[in-house]
């Protein structure tokens, strides 16, 4: 039989090869017998590939490929299983996986209509998210330990009912320490599948169809915790919280009902003859697990069981492979879980925008499902051909290598979206590219990947705050290629793979084989007495001199500058610089940002004293019309500050323009000067995207009461956006003013055509127009006395300056310091001191 081999370079045999079949008789040496470890891991053996004749193994259909592990004659061996069968247990046990995630970012979304209806902070309810995740990765490690007792399906079955019984609870709670505990109880019971899926698949499935296998399963997880908040966010634009709850609790009733009617028991010892199997039992017996508790001494023991989970991580590859997955999905779940804190300001993006951002994972989830499907058997299948039908499992891991670049791009790429405020269609797009194994080793990657995001969705925000998206992301980037640089060398030694053996078995001699002629001679010696060929190190040294060393030189070089050389911008001394950038336009700064690294890093350091020079120069008129309202964070005493973000002031006013978005309570201050500062720029930014409208003379469309169409929430959205980087950046502040003068100037030109109106006009001329200046509305002309409630109040509207009036042969403006008024008569009025005493605004304001 070893001469027969000999040619299919096989190194050993699973435990259904004709050596074990030797040893069926000793019951003895299958007590303490890990079931998965003591199969092969090995190799797929090509029979076409290496010009052999069959020895009597086994084949797959295509009459070549060898059969690992070797089924056995049983019907009830689920290796013999049809295909329909085992791809029906395929899909419930991936259904079952696809629910825990998907539950866990349900919570996501309802964080904070929970902490307004339980009078808390969505801070405080996020702690029930927390220990959700974390009981993900928990529930697994005990999920396997059960199984390798009890059986599959018992354990599946239990669980399964337990995490239906939290799911409804989780939707129906009576407190807020109620729905905790029925979250914390829902992530240990509803992880079974997600952590025990690749028993599954291990013990159905032969070696060459698992990748695929694995692949659609994974699919399913990956996908999971962006469907979830995509559904959720839909919901709750329109429903109460625990509506996404109780369609969790529908999915997860579904999942038993496929449960109880289909999936069967999986476990199968193939060292036992088919003649002293266990009795299978009733289809109630088995699914209750009282089949499985009485063959139970043919199994681990639980002490075994527990072993084995522990033992498993010793082994290097398993302990490097949990290392890579807590990188991989540490930033995918902590960006999952923070996006809309980061895309709601920075895109003005409500629930229902959050939710339609979700379907970029989706799709790149998908697109990658059907790319791996494939791509994995066709680096195995390259592989076996060049090697004469040798495979080494490690091959797989070349499909790390080719993903790796796009993932780490792609998250590089977000940060420099979230802090260069690209366009969110780029923003997508990054995201996009980004979204992204028996037992034991099942529920320590689902450990890895859960406590992985656990963590860093607890400083994901603050990370970025304190350093800048671009900067924080780009770390997490870097971080994530240390573990596939390091793993790469490292999971190509088939030895690592081996050893350490995770319990002491019984010591089966393994097959003798010999080479093929012309196959790994010169590189392969065996010990005879192992009966394991040898590896000899045949590493060369690296060279001194390499290609990224001297690309760096040349790099160097192109940077040293000869006297030859023409002299740029970026040559300019600091003042001359200074000087040329003061003349320019604010348009054209943010233009000249975008043009080099060097440009964009001095116009984000200089911009705010650039931008400030500028608008004195240009726009003096404009910005005493138009002062930005305070930012809640800009105001330095923590008491006054606590009391403007207070709902008893956050609330008070009722929103009902349909032309100028609602200001974000949580970032702007509430009091009535910046309220109707907020508005003004608001109103400012809508009339300048209708000018082209009333240009053309075209009717600008109408919003009947009642109505909120979609095209001006997604119009008032963007204007949100606008003066909010405005408020935050003295920069898009100028382009705003600038936007502004553009737009008086239209509306002066037509109302001076316009013959039917015999008002007062101001006396725009050719040459201030292409000063680009505001100094012509220094000289008398109409005041703003009618505020514009409605669009239809710009067809008239000619030179919209408000907060100034004409006093004495000149324009008088309001002080900036009403601000201070305001939220001092406010908080006197609204928290009013004990004994009656006013707090004056110099008291107020005396530290800030």
């Amino acid at each position: 039989m070893a001469d027969k081999l000999a040619p299919l370079a096989v190194t050993e045999l699973q435990s259904g090869s004709s050596d074990s079949h030797e040893k069926e008789g000793a019951q003895d040496s299958r007590r303490g017998r890990i079931h998965e470890f003591q199969e092969t891991e090995g190799y797929i053996i090509d029979i076409a590939e290496d010009g052999s004749a069959s020895t009597g193994l086994k084949l797959a259909k295509d009459g070549h490929t060898v059969l690992i592990p070797q089924p056995s004659d049983d019907k009830n061996d689920p290796l013999n299983w049809t295909w329909n069968k085992k791809h029906l247990m395929l899909l419930i046990v991936s259904w079952v996986s696809f629910l825990p995630d998907y539950g866990s970012a349900t919570g996501a979304v309802a964080l904070i209509p929970q902490a307004v209806e339980w009078e808390t902070t969505p801070d405080t309810v996020n702690h029930s998210q927390a220990g959700n995740v974390f009981m993900l990765g928990a529930g697994g490690v005990v999920v396997v330990i059960l199984s390798a007792y009890f059986g599959r399906l018992p354990v599946v079955f239990w669980f399964l009912l337990i995490s239906l019984a939290t799911a409804a609870w989780c939707a129906q709670p009576n407190t807020f320490e109620s729905f905790m505990a029925a979250r914390i109880l829902n992530g240990f019971f509803s992880t079974v599948s997600q952590a025990g899926g690749l028993m599954f698949i291990k013990d159905m499935f032969f070696f060459h169809e698992q990748a695929r296998k694995i692949n659609i399963w994974a699919s399913f997880i990956v996908m999971s915790p962006y469907v979830g908040p995509l559904f959720a966010a839909f919901i709750t634009e329109t429903l109460h919280w625990s509506v996404p709850f109780w369609v969790y609790f529908a999915m997860n009733v579904l999942g038993m009902a496929l449960v109880i009617a289909f999936l069967e028991e999986t476990y199968y010892d193939r060292s036992i003859p088919s003649d002293q199997q266990p009795a299978r039992g009733n289809r109630f017996a088995r699914l209750i697990g009282t089949a499985q508790w009485k063959s139970r001494h043919l199994r681990n023991t639980l002490g075994q069981a527990c072993w084995r989970t522990v033992s498993v991580l010793l082994k290097p590859v398993v302990a490097l492979s949990c290392v890579f997955y807590a990188l991989t999905f540490a930033w995918a779940v902590g960006i999952n879980t923070t996006l809309a804190i980061f895309v709601t300001p920075l895109y003005g993006f409500g629930p229902k925008q959050v939710g339609f951002f979700y379907f970029t994972p989706v799709i790149a989830v998908a697109l990658g499902e059907v790319t791996g499907h494939w791509l994995h058997d066709a680096l195995a299948k390259q592989y076996i051909r060049s090697h004469k039908g040798h495979f080494e499992p490690e091959v797989r891991l070349r499909a790390v290598v080719l993903a790796m670049p796009v993932v780490i791009v792609g998250l590089a790429l977000i940060g420099q979206c979230f802090e260069n405020q690209w366009h969110f269609m780029v923003t997508s797009v990054c995201w996009g590219l980004y979204p992204e194994a028996s037992g034991e080793v099942s529920a320590w990657l689902n450990m890895a990947r859960t406590v992985g995001g656990f963590i860093v969705s607890y400083f994901q925000v603050r990370w970025a705050e304190a350093q800048g998206t671009k900067q924080s992301f780009g770390i997490q980037a870097a971080l994530f290629q240390i573990p596939p640089i390091a793993k790469m060398p490292k999971l190509t030694d088939r030895k690592l793979r081996r050893k350490p053996a995770p319990v002491e078995g019984p010591k089966t001699p393994p097959v003798q084989a010999t080479p093929s002629s012309g196959h790994h001679n010169s590189q392969q010696h065996h010990d005879p007495e192992q009966g394991v060929e040898q590896l000899v190190d045949h590493t060369e040294q690296l060279p001194l001199r390499s290609k990224r060393t001297r690309r760096l030189e040349q790099k160097l070089a192109r940077k040293k500058r000869t006297s030859t050389d023409l002299l740029s911008l970026e040559d300019l001394p600091f003042e001359l610089l200074d000087a040329i950038l003061l003349c320019l336009r604010p348009r054209d700064l943010v233009a000249l940002s975008r043009v080099s690294k060097d440009y964009r890093d001095f116009i984000q350091q200089e911009g705010p004293r650039i931008a400030n020079s500028v608008i004195e120069l240009r726009y003096p008129c404009l910005a005493a019309c138009f002062l930005r309202p305070v930012l809640l964070e800009n105001i330095e005493d923590r008491g006054v500050r606590r009391h403007m973000g207070h709902p008893k002031v956050t609330n008070r006013f009722n929103h009902a323009f349909h032309h100028i978005p609602a200001p974000p309570r949580e970032l702007v201050c509430s009091c009535p000067t910046c309220y109707h500062r907020w508005n003004a720029l608001g109103l400012l930014v809508d009339f300048a995207h209708w000018q082209d409208h009333l240009d053309k003379g075209e009717a600008i469309p109408r919003i009947y009461f009642g109505h909120r169409p979609e095209w001006n929430t997604l119009l008032l959205n963007r204007n949100m956006q606008i003066v909010l980087k405005g408020i935050c950046d003295p920069l898009w502040y100028a382009c705003i003013l600038e936007k502004h003068l553009e737009s008086t100037a239209r509306a002066i030109r037509r109302q001076v055509l316009n013959k039917s109106n015999k008002r007062q006009h101001y006396r725009l001329t050719n040459q201030d127009t292409r000063e680009g200046t505001d100094h012509f509305l220094k000289a008398d002309g109409p005041p703003t006395i009618d505020y514009p409630y409605h669009r239809d109040s710009y067809y008239m509207l000619e030179a919209y300056m408000p907060n100034r009036s004409w006093i004495d042969g000149q324009w008088v403006y309001l002080p900036a310091s009403l601000h201070e008024r305001d939220v001092t008569a406010l908080i006197n009025h609204m928290f009013p001191v004990s004994g009656g005493e006013r707090v004056s605004p110099e008291q107020l304001w005396s530290t800030s």
